[in-house]
């Protein structure tokens, strides 16, 4: 048996839309590396520290009164006021937009993962190689997954403060004295509970303020932190869990051809039994929809486990994400301050360094079953 013609060594490359899904997942990948790890003290004076401090410039630039008077020479000032309104819509004001988007892309990613994969589905089960039925029930349970612990976390009070309640939530968390002190809110008017922040988005105060997520339009806090971290695991998990499938599919589907059991003229070998690179390059050409959302969906679960594991990690550490930026602040000044103090008493830094321990911190699995397990009306001793 013959494969055809345009199966041939040497003449067939990739298609130019897998080509770029490759090189912008590649992209995507090291973008999102560089702005969540960028800052870490590991990669201080390295490349990637100089990259991420040059993309946080470049983020306030649009803030700055530069853009602005480039707007103004570029559009008008009509215009550029309008720009504005809507940047300040868009960025510092609860609004829908990535709410809709985000619902439009789940729900357009799995009718073309249906449309596309559901036909193969099941495909020879009787065979080592075979897909099996059980794969569909397990799509539409993964994603309700997804859309409910989306719910969950959009519309859930994330701990809001209030007059109301402000005592309560006082007695929760002791001040440390070092990222948290006793003072009040000066937009609330009332005292500012330990690890808690006033979201400038929502204008509230928000009890173990994590940070704001546009996605869900929605703070994430002390109540809905447990069902933002499902919603971060679901999503990773129906990226892999469809990527995966895909690549078995992908697999079945050679199988069943018997691409192996056939032969291909290569220019310089003559004729040769297939391999394992020309039945890569057949299936890429036959079944690109296929590829290029396994491709897809694999790089993005991997990105989406990424968040998972950090906030996994945030969890057993007993850190939110607001209070990781201020332990690397105060770190930094404590090094800097026992540097200083080296350099004329003498001796090593590390000696002077202040103690900057996390009282908040219970263990790891201590830390995860706080919370993630136990009820947020729990008060901390």
């Amino acid at each position: 048996a013959w494969v055809g013609d345009r199966v041939r060594g040497g003449k067939m490359g990739l298609p130019l839309s897998v080509m770029f899904l490759i090189a912008f997942t590649f992209f995507m990948f090291f973008f999102f590396f560089v702005m969540l790890m960028g800052d870490a003290d590991m990669f201080e004076r390295t490349p990637i520290g100089w990259l991420n401090n040059k993309l946080n410039d470049s983020s306030d630039f649009f803030y700055s009164e530069r853009f602005h008077l480039l707007m103004v020479r570029c559009c008008g000032e009509r215009n550029a006021h309008r720009f504005n309104r809507a940047q300040e819509y868009v960025m510092h004001r609860p609004n829908p937009l990535l709410c809709s988007f985000y619902l439009f892309l789940i729900a357009g990613g799995f009718t073309i993962f249906v449309t596309c994969a559901f036909p193969h589905i099941p495909l020879r089960p009787d065979m080592p190689w075979g897909i099996s039925y059980y794969h569909k029930p397990n799509a539409f349970i993964i994603m309700f997954m997804c859309l409910f612990s989306f719910f969950m976390s959009a519309f859930r009070d994330p701990g809001a403060v209030t007059k109301e309640n402000v005592d309560a939530e006082v007695s929760r968390y002791p001040y440390d004295n070092m990222i948290y002190e006793d003072k009040q809110c000066g937009t609330c008017a009332i005292p500012r509970p330990a690890r808690s922040k006033h979201c400038s988005v929502c204008d509230r105060c928000v009890a173990r303020f994590d940070h704001h997520c546009p996605w869900i339009n929605n703070c994430v806090g002390l109540h809905n932190v447990r069902w933002f971290i499902l919603f971060l695991f679901s999503h990773a998990l129906i990226c892999v869990y469809g990527g995966v499938l895909l690549v078995y599919i992908l697999i079945a589907i050679v199988q069943n051809e018997k691409l192996y059991d056939m032969f291909v003229r290569d220019p310089k070998l003559g004729v040769v039994r297939v391999t394992h690179s020309h039945a890569i390059r057949w299936t890429i050409q036959k079944n690109p929809p296929l590829v290029g959302l396994c491709f897809g969906l694999n790089a993005i679960g991997v990105v989406l486990f990424g968040f998972v594991l950090y906030h996994l990690w945030l969890a057993g550490t007993n850190v939110t994400t607001n209070e990781s930026y201020k332990w690397k602040d105060l770190k930094r000044r404590n090094k800097r301050r026992a540097m200083q103090r080296a350099e004329q008493e003498g001796g090593n830094w590390k000696d002077y360094e202040e103690d900057s321990t996390n009282m908040y911190s219970s263990g790891f699995f201590m830390n995860l079953f706080e919370v993630l397990v136990m009820p947020p009306g729990v008060t901390r001793e």
